[in-house]
């Protein structure tokens, strides 16, 4: 047929295949008009068309294609059994995975294989079951399949699915119609009993049993199907397994867990008494976790009848886990008495039997937890009271640590009870009574006849602790008894007085007044028991150790403190009045030479200070050790109170010096504690003293700019009418101190009638603003007169300051100052007065500019400032340098750049004949050579005075860089001075062998040119033992023929040499000659 283009109308259909699909022409399709039904109009494709390959019939059963297959089939153009590339599936195992009934009929009708495994080991047997497709399942199994313990690569067969998935018609058909493996493992080793028995499947257990499934079979990790009945609650599997004869109930999986071990763990008394009657030899096992044993287990469940079952059964009651745990320590701990009794009664339990953790026996367990009546039951049953554990502890011990009145008092009922055993820290029973605070318990035990004498750990005897807790009837009780120890020390000194002192415990203190009790007694820190008292701030306890006869007050202890000193450090005013009024020493001094006083003051205790003053004995000035009084210390830290205080007391003195010769105003000053500052002055005190370094007290205002102070020692100078300047050893006055910290408002204070005068270094109060680039303190000098022009200054010779060997620089003015310590910020202030500006011509002894000066020090912007204001860019030094020779000389490529800006001379030479191109190969500035470089009419070969240009003397000075620069740029490097040496002879001299092999491979005939005495290079290196480039040079000293033709590069002198060159190889075999001599043969070089 044709359409209207005249082309024929073939549609195309494509099959799948699996993998590929493919495309075959097809008559075109009948239009709407035609009978035929459309399934017809399939059949006849498949017909006319037929199948490419065999894979077709995969594609259709993937497809769901009933007659696609069946007429593939019929044509018998596909192999039914054949497998996808991929999958290894066949027809049939796609079908059934679909439950395609129809299609799997049609495949079984052609005999399609059933065992097929596909790419995971199922065969379509498998596919059915787990999808759930009964009746493909069924069809399969009809079909007389036998073969149907085929496992798949988990190691499942169809029975282990049909079980996993709950279809019991296909487990049945399976047992029944087939040879099923009922016992059959998949991969973790688990039959389809298991699997029934952990899932809590009945009606398959009973299934599986029917048909003898074996129940001792162990999976992987040794459980077998009763295990896991159990472990999974499955009470109603367990006891249908347990029915059965062929169990074997005394295996342990890998947890060394027996069926006995997990049903009495579930509380299952039933099936634990049917596991029993079937076998006891596993009675005792113990598992892996904790090494317990069921009985162990039934104490932890508090499970008493499974306990009556085991016992009944053998079980032995004596048999400890992995902690040494024993069923009779379990029971105490979960505090079942019902069990213990059981235990103690019916089995063979050691009552005594320790653990392994803390060695505690049972009865350690129950006195510790306070149960009574568990006590009493052991006890009835004759344990051991006295048994110490891991830290010595007796069950006595226990009860009294925890408190447990009534515990105590059961254990005490024991006749072999030992009460003065101790535990691992020398504790006695007593002793730990009184440290938990059982007044009860300790007075009982003191009835008992303890041994008093016992010392703990920390050496406290009985009486320490009973004293430190104050328990006055025990002390009195134990006083009576024995009253030897009363003064004991424990083992940091202390004795049961200094204890009671320090707890404040004052009716103790007072019954030891009627006992010979030592109230002097110090202990390793040299405190009496006053000592601790005051430093507790226990007043009682003071008030009465003050009551014994012979108690020394002024007793010092290490530091040499009082116990005034250590009232008045605590501040505890009260006690101070108690002390002082059983005249306790107010002028006592400590191991610093501190009295009272001084510690009062230091600490700010205006109180104490004040009840210290009124005393009559008091030596208001005594010194400590730093020769410091009670008012140098008030002053420095700022007391004002204070102060006021002791200024007012009749025998101060208020100039006292320290051993820095410090006043209380200098040391106030110093500290900036205006307020006291203001308040010595307006008592009198001298601003005129000096202390060791020559300064008044107006000095350290000035310097540390200590506004305030400042103020009110200038007002007590100016109300004196003085004109005094108060000059240092170094001749620095306030305002010269002041200037150089910047403090422009204390200067605004001081008297300005010597600003303009030097120090021994020469330098003003404004050269020293100007230094700092402190703006508004120069602003303020200049606006007082202050002199600009320093030339008059002159500084002291010998000079006593630790500097005073470096010499001092001389500067013409201000502005030479400022530019050379790079203070631009003044110097553009400087400037900006027209007087001062006239300085910028100004020149020092060297003959610098202030230009120069900003250039020496590298101060870029210093140079801007200068040049702004018309500082001349050509001015010259008495050497002869202009600016650029000193930028040149410095390497600064910046100051370079901004000096040529302006219309200077860049071959301007100095005396020396040295351009600035010189003095920056001289010095190795490689940045600046190549920015003079870069401007046209530089001399590149200008020589100096001694006929030396910039390529001679980077060379001398060993500068590759920029060696290889200037030969870059031309540098000519046959170039001679005026002894007729060359760059290479300068170099070799030097020993600069890089420089060396530059010259030489830019210009080869260098090694062979003679100076003006007759020498090579290799001589001149030679003679200075430069051994390296000696090496060197003689490897290239070697003449060639292209050596003439070469030679009209070189000077004209050098053509007619060439013999001379011979001669002198010859003489460098003498050279090497002997150089090889050993030393001792030594000859002269000639």
């Amino acid at each position: 047929m044709a359409n209207s283009g005249g082309r024929t109308n073939i549609p195309m259909a494509v099959l799948s295949s699996g993998t590929a699909y493919h495309i075959i022409q097809m008559p075109p399709q009948p239009t709407p008009m035609t009978n035929a039904s459309p399934t017809c109009w399939e059949r006849l494709q498949c017909c006319l068309c037929g199948p490419k390959d065999n894979t077709d019939l995969i594609g259709a059963a993937r497809e769901g294609k009933y007659e696609h297959c069946e007429i593939i089939l019929k044509k018998g153009i596909s192999n039914i059994n054949t497998q996808d590339k991929k999958t290894k599936q066949t027809a049939l195992h796609i079908a059934t995975q679909h439950g395609n009934e129809r299609l799997v009929d049609l495949l079984l009708s052609y005999k399609a294989k059933h065992n097929i495994q596909d790419s995971q080991g199922d065969t379509p047997l498998h596919l059915a079951i787990r999808n759930g497709h009964h009746s493909c399942s069924k069809r399969i199994l009809e079909c007389g399949s036998r073969k149907t313990n085929l496992a798949n690569k988990a190691y499942n067969t169809p029975l282990h699915l049909a079980v996993r998935r709950g279809y019991k018609e296909i487990a049945a058909d399976l047992l029944q119609k087939s040879t099923a493996n009922i016992n059959a493992p998949d991969n973790r080793q688990q039959t389809a009993l298991h699997i029934a028995t952990q899932q809590g499947k009945e009606e398959f257990v009973d299934l599986l049993l029917n048909h003898h499934a074996k129940c001792s079979v162990q999976d992987s990790q040794g459980n077998t199907p009763l295990h896991l009945a159990l472990e999974k609650e499955n009470y109603t599997c367990s006891k249908k397994i347990l029915e059965t004869n062929n169990i074997n109930i005394d295996l342990v999986n890998k947890k060394l867990e027996t069926p006995l071990h997990i049903a009495v763990s579930k509380g299952y008394k039933d099936i634990a008494k049917k596991l029993l009657e079937k076998s006891t030899a596993k009675i005792d096992a113990q598992n892996k976790a904790n090494k317990d044993s069921a009985l162990h287990i039934a104490a932890i469940m508090k499970r008493e009848d499974i306990v009556d079952l085991l016992l009944e059964n053998k079980a032995k009651s004596n048999i400890q886990n992995s902690k040494g745990t024993t069923p009779l320590h379990l029971a105490v701990k979960k505090k079942n008495l019902v069990i213990v009794n059981k235990l103690l009664e019916r089995g063979t339990a050691n009552i005594d039997v320790q653990d392994m953790e803390a060695e505690q026996t049972a009865l350690h367990i129950a006195a510790m937890c306070g149960e009574e009546e568990f006590i009493k039951v052991l006890l009835k049953h004759n344990a051991n009271c006295n048994i110490q554990d891991s830290k010595g502890n007796t069950p006595l011990h226990l009860a009294i640590e925890k408190g447990h009145n009534s515990c105590f008092e059961k254990i005490l009922e024991g006749n072999t009870v030992n009460i003065n055993l101790v535990n691992a820290e020398h504790n006695s029973p007593l002793h730990l009574a009184v440290k938990a605070g059982c007044a009860t318990i300790a007075d009982k035990l003191l009835d008992m006849e303890p041994y008093h004498n016992a010392v703990d750990d920390s050496g406290n005897t009985a009486l320490h602790l009973l004293a430190k807790c104050g328990f006055l009837n025990c002390c009195v009780k134990l006083l009576k008894k024995n009253a030897e120890n009363l003064n004991a020390k424990n083992n940091i000194g202390d004795t049961p007085l200094h204890l009671a002192t320090q707890a404040d415990r004052a009716d103790i203190v007072t019954l030891f007044q009627s006992y010979p009790s030592d109230c002097n007694s110090q202990n390793n820190s040299q405190n009496t028991p006053l000592h601790l008292a005051v430093n507790e701030g226990h007043l009682s306890c003071v008030t009465e150790l003050l009551k014994f006869n012979n108690l020394m007050i002024d007793s010092s202890n290490k530091d040499g403190s009082t116990a005034l000193h250590c009232a008045v450090k605590k501040g505890d005013s009260d006690i101070v009045s108690v002390l002082l009024s059983h005249r306790a020493d107010c002028n006592a001094k400590d191991s610093l030479g501190n009295t009272p006083l001084h510690c009062a003051v230091t600490k700010g205790n205006t109180a104490c200070c004040e009840k210290l003053l009124q005393c009559i004995d008091l030596e208001i000035n005594e010194v400590n050790t730093s020769r410091e009084a009670a008012l140098h210390i008030a002053a420095r830290l700022g007391r004002y109170g204070v102060c006021d205080l002791i200024l007012k007391h009749p025998k101060k003195i208020i100039d006292i010096k320290d051993k820095q010769e410090h006043t209380p105003l200098h040391l106030a000053t110093e500290e900036n504690n205006h307020e006291v500052v203001r308040l010595l002055l307006s008592k009198g005190a001298n601003w005129k003293l000096r202390d060791k370094h020559n300064k008044v007290p107006l000095h350290y205002a000035a310097e540390k700019g200590y506004e305030i102070s400042c103020e009110y020692l200038v007002n007590a100078f100016n109300e004196s009418g003085q004109s005094n300047a108060f000059k240092l050893k170094n001749r620095r006055t306030p305002l010269i101190l002041a200037a150089m910290g910047g403090h422009h408002h204390c200067c605004e204070m001081l008297p300005l009638d010597n600003i303009d005068l030097p120090d021994n270094f020469g330098k003003t109060a404004l050269m020293y603003a100007i230094e700092e680039d402190y703006v508004s303190t120069t602003s303020f000098l200049l606006r007082n007169n202050a002199k600009t022009d320093t030339k008059g200054n002159k500084a002291k010779k010998n000079l006593k300051e630790k500097k005073s060997h470096q010499k001092q620089k001389k500067h013409e003015t201000v502005l030479h100052l400022a530019a050379e310590k790079r203070a631009d910020k003044c110097l553009r202030f400087l400037l900006q007065d027209p007087n001062t500006k006239e300085l910028l011509s100004k020149t020092d002894e060297e003959g610098h500019t202030p230009l120069h000066e900003a250039i020496n020090s590298e101060a870029l912007e210093c140079a801007k400032i200068l040049l702004s204001y018309e500082a001349s860019p050509t001015a010259i030094t008495k050497m002869g340098m202009t600016p650029l020779h000193l930028a040149a000389k410095k390497g600064d490529p910046g100051l370079c750049s901004l000096l040529l800006e302006y219309e200077i001379d860049m071959n301007a030479e100095t005396n020396d004949q040295e351009t600035p191109l010189h003095l920056a190969a001289k010095h190795g500035c490689l940045d600046a050579c190549k920015v003079l470089m870069k401007k046209k009419g530089i001399r590149k070969i200008a020589k100096d005075k001694s006929g030396r240009t910039p390529l001679h003397l980077a060379a001398k000075n060993g500068h590759v860089k920029v060696v290889q620069f200037l030969l870059k740029k031309g540098g000519h490097p046959y170039e001679r001075d005026d002894k007729d040496s060359t760059a290479l002879h300068l170099a070799a001299a030097k020993g600069h062998l890089p420089v060396c092999e530059i010259l030489v491979s830019n210009a080869t005939c260098l090694v062979n040119t003679l100076n003006k005495e007759g020498k090579l290079p290799i001589d001149v290196a030679f003679e200075n033992e430069k051994d390296d480039v000696f090496a060197f040079l003689i490897s290239k000293l070697k003449p060639k023929a292209e050596d003439a033709s070469s030679s009209h590069s070189a000077p004209n002198k050098d053509k007619n040499n060439k013999t001379k060159n011979t001669e002198k190889i010859n003489r460098f075999h003498k050279y090497m000659h002997e150089a090889l001599q050993p030393k001792g043969q030594d000859k002269p070089r000639e």
